[in-house]
């Protein structure tokens, strides 16, 4: 199955909510684990016998890795158990207590098939086997220093019997049975670190995955480190300005960092993955940061106040399924005003002119274009990276309004407007208002970084830690994981 089949196969189960996705690959590797664990406890454990001539050890677990199968089974309606075929043998020895060396005899018990029941409770998985069949080989296999152990511990024939029988048949089993009613439960938590789910945990089988939907599921807001150089290269140039009237026009020249090469995401099922309609997304994605003002204030005789903002309005958030991407539309507008004053005696400050500055030009708005992209950090993290994609934010444009009043007072209207246009906006526009743009700009994109899995807490159970990024999306959703290369 192809993670595009997958895609849709959790679409249809999970429609419009949320899910974690645990691939068979994935449950695979759990069981196994868990089965390593127990060979591992198992392996030299000593068991008190029914005779103190007689000493039982647990030799380990014989698991076939190459040729053993978890396959998720439905077990009535939305619950499941992992089936794991095929057999496997746990081995016990019995030998003279105090010399390991003379061994009565082997027995072997064969598990032909073992079912775990999965069991969602709050945010794990738990892995509960259900007591399986077990046969044991009886009478107990002999070895090559049975006689010497009888000869050399004086014990009753009778007495051995009635040992490797008890083990056969009842202590050996259930000592089994408790050891593999140790399996460790999947933390969610652990694999997903910005999801925030609660509630009743529902269970679906997509045909190569389990897949979970929590009752409430959201994208946890950013709350770590920012992603730096988001917008390197990117540069906004004003040009000089053209008067017409009482209007200034100013056109910008932009600076656009060179695109990245794309490597479109793998189509391999992923190991885990999240599964995330469109709305999800977007109110993750598509906050906006608070806007960003800057102020200047000059008292002389004749003075100014200047107030300039700089704001995102929205965000708008698509799924590119041919780039492998979620892209970020945003619309962006500045505004501010700058009023001139004069300082007159017994008077105050008065009012000698306005100036008021729009940009897009005509209440616009502007774009701005950025790409969510899918990553792996060295941490072992399945990241959502941001790339920015370039911007057109339209002309500046100032409209001035002089108050003829006290005009002469400040040397007339030509000195008003040099004071307004080449004093302070023309510095201003030059050189504060693109460091004005990159912030506004830095502040929405810097929150959109997001860790959609973590596969260093779950590294015990898989063979080798996931260095691919996979990625399945069309207008309504989208599935992002995963997996290994090729």
């Amino acid at each position: 199955m192809s993670i595009s089949a997958l895609h849709s196969a959790v679409e249809g189960l999970a429609t419009d909510r949320g899910a974690m996705v645990l691939s068979d690959q994935f449950l695979n590797s759990a069981v196994l684990n868990s089965l390593r664990k127990a060979a591992f406890r198992l392996k030299g454990f000593y068991v008190e016998t029914l005779h103190p001539k007689v000493t039982a050890r647990f030799d380990g677990i014989s698991i076939s890795e190459r040729d053993l199968k978890v396959e998720l089974v439905s077990a009535g309606a939305d619950k499941y158990n992992l089936h794991i075929t095929p057999a496997f043998e746990l081995n016990l020895t019995l030998f003279v207590t105090g010399d390991p060396t003379k061994i009565f005899s082997t027995v072997t018990f064969k598990v032909p098939e073992l079912d775990v029941e999965v069991i969602p409770r709050f945010t794990l998985i738990e892995l509960s086997p259900i007591p399986p069949t077990i046969t044991a080989e009886f009478p107990a296999t002999p070895v090559a220093t049975r006689d010497d152990a009888i000869k050399d511990s004086k014990i009753v024939i009778e007495d051995l019997l009635r040992v490797e029988g008890s083990f056969a048949y009842g202590t050996g089993t259930r000592l089994v049975l408790s050891a593999l009613g140790k399996m460790p439960p999947i933390d969610l938590c652990e694999i997903f670190p910005t999801i925030s789910f609660s509630g009743k945990l529902e269970l679906k089988n997509s045909g190569s995955s389990l897949v979970v939907i929590p009752e409430q599921f959201d994208l946890k807001a950013f709350s770590g480190c920012p992603q730096e150089g988001v917008i390197q290269g990117f540069k906004v140039f004003p040009q000089n300005p053209t008067r017409t009237g009482d209007s200034l026009t100013y056109v910008m020249q932009y600076g656009i960092p060179q695109a990245k090469p794309v490597q479109k995401p793998n189509q391999n099922v992923p190991v885990v993955a999240l599964y995330m309609p469109r709305p999800l997304l977007q109110a993750r994605f598509g906050a906006v940061a608070p806007a960003v003002t800057y102020r200047d204030r000059d008292n002389g005789f004749i003075g100014y106040d200047l107030q300039l903002t700089a704001a995102i309005k929205g965000i708008e958030v698509s799924i590119d399924e041919q780039q492998g991407a979620l892209n970020l539309l945003l619309s962006f507008s500045a505004y501010g005003s700058l009023v001139a004053d004069i300082d007159l005696p017994t008077v105050g400050r008065v009012k000698l002119a306005e100036a008021r500055f729009e940009m897009p030009e005509n209440n616009g708005v502007g774009d701005i274009r950025a790409v969510l992209r899918l990553g792996i950090d060295s941490g072992a993290r399945v990241l959502l990276l941001t790339e920015f994609g370039g911007a057109n934010l339209g002309k500046a444009k100032v409209d001035i309004e002089l108050f003829s009043k006290y005009l002469g007072m400040a040397g007339g209207a030509a000195a008003v407007y040099g004071l307004i246009i080449d004093g302070v906006l023309g510095k201003i526009i030059s050189h504060n208002l693109p460091g004005l743009i990159y912030e506004t700009i830095e502040n929405s994109l810097n929150s959109k970084f997001f860790v959609l899995a973590d596969f260093k807490g779950i590294s015990k159970y898989l063979p080798s830690l996931p260095n691919s990024p996979m990625f399945s999306g069309n207008a309504n959703s989208a599935l992002m994981g995963a997996n290994y290369e090729g």
